[in-house]
């Protein structure tokens, strides 16, 4: 796998291995430049079921959001 930094993706089909319930997630990443809505992870069964992490232009901070409800979460890190 390479990436050059320019649109580069995996997409993985849903399966039920991939479901979570205690997880740990890893990664690295250094954007130059945050101007929109950068999505590193996500794994949805519908619009709000499941998580997101990104970067997210509007508060330059990294999002991670999970659930599907208010009483679910979203925690903002900022970027400084």
């Amino acid at each position: 796998m390479f990436f050059d930094g320019d649109g580069d993706y995996i997409t993985v089909p849903d399966n039920d291995v991939l479901e979570y319930e205690n997880s740990t997630i890893s990664f690295w990443v250094k954007p130059i430049l945050i101007t929109d809505t950068m999505i590193i992870i996500s794994k949805r069964t519908a619009t709000t079921n499941g998580f997101n992490i990104m970067f997210y232009g509007a508060n330059d901070a990294l999002n991670i959001d999970w659930g599907g409800s208010a009483k679910d979460g979203i925690l903002v890190i900022p970027l400084y």
